[in-house]
């Protein structure tokens, strides 16, 4: 469909060189995700946690039964420990924000099978060592609560996409209200951030001596100091800053898309009112347009001059060809 040769665009590409090819918004976004990952090693150690957690837990129907039971016990919100999937569009959001709900109840789990009084086979004890260890660390949990907070507002950009009610000229815009989230929340200030689940961490962690002894902060002993936290705050930064930078590569035509708005007929009567700014928005938009065509221009202008050489040289080649038979 989209092959730079003899896909379905390049054979109208032909009739018509201005066309404006756009690929599936979800799936860039997805692969914005995926790049913003690699970007990141911590990010990419936090899904090997969630695989390994998973596959510790979920394999076995005695410890989803147990599991259960912490729950109850915690009083949190029956909820699995969901498995990782790059492919999946939502996958990441939901596997991290699942277990930031049950986080307690997953330690206590893991917790009890590191245990030689109350698990007996040496492999699963080696297994829940492994994975207590991951998951006991304030690195594991701050990103937790970071990564609940930053994709669930991709999250809501991936959903507004997928609705029946979503117009061509609305996509774009939800993609601005992305990145003014991450400016705003990951990017204006330079030793803190913002999100509703971290500020509910951070006063976990400034409050230590109100909580219970039982909560599992204080029971198994998650510790921060002043330098890691400082650490994980930059590295957040990094990812954010990341996710911002692959928006911008992958979503290039998003501006001169957004602007065509304006031959929308529900964006002229919505904007009536307010003349002034709409004049303004009216004139940025319009610019946008001229300059993406104007862009488009050089571009094929270019791409015909090398085409006008490749021919020029394909006739000497002949002649020389010729003459030398």
């Amino acid at each position: 469909m989209v092959g730079k040769k003899s896909g379905v665009a390049a054979r109208i590409r032909e009739i018509n060189p201005w066309l404006v090819q756009s690929r599936c918004v979800c799936h860039r976004l997805q692969l914005v995700c995926k790049d913003s990952d690699g970007d990141c090693n911590e990010v990419q150690n936090l899904t090997q946690v969630l695989r390994k957690t998973y596959n510790f837990i979920s394999k076995s129907s005695a410890k989803l039964v147990e599991l259960k039971e912490y729950q109850k016990l915690r009083d949190e919100r029956q909820l699995k420990v969901l498995k990782f999937c790059d492919i999946r569009w939502l996958c990441k959001f939901n596997c991290v924000n699942q277990i930031r709900q049950i986080y307690g109840s997953v330690l206590d789990l893991v917790y009890k099978h590191k245990n030689p009084d109350l698990e007996k086979d040496s492999k699963v004890r080696e297994k829940a060592e492994v994975v207590f260890e991951m998951l006991a660390s304030y690195e594991t949990l701050f990103l937790v609560f970071i990564l609940s907070d930053l994709l669930n507002q991709v999250n809501l950009v991936f959903k507004k996409w997928q609705s029946e009610s979503v117009h061509v000229m609305d996509v774009f815009g939800e993609l601005e209200v992305l990145k003014n989230f991450i400016i705003l929340n990951y990017l204006s200030n330079e030793n803190e951030i913002g999100g509703l689940f971290y500020q509910e961490l951070n006063a976990k962690f400034s409050n230590l001596s109100t909580l219970a002894e039982n909560h599992y902060i204080n029971k198994y002993k998650i510790a921060r100091t002043d330098e890691e936290h400082l650490r994980l705050i930059k590295i957040t930064k990094k990812f954010a800053k990341s996710l911002l930078d692959h928006l911008e590569e992958r979503f290039q035509e998003a501006n001169f898309l957004r602007a065509l708005r304006i031959f929308d007929v529900r964006y002229l009567v919505k904007n009536l009112n307010r003349f002034e700014k709409s004049y303004q928005e009216f004139t940025k938009d319009f610019g946008s347009i001229l300059a993406h065509f104007k862009n488009a221009k050089e571009i094929l202008e270019k791409e015909k001059i090398i085409e006008e050489q490749n021919e020029n040289n394909s006739v000497e080649l002949e002649k020389k060809n010729k003459s030398l038979e």
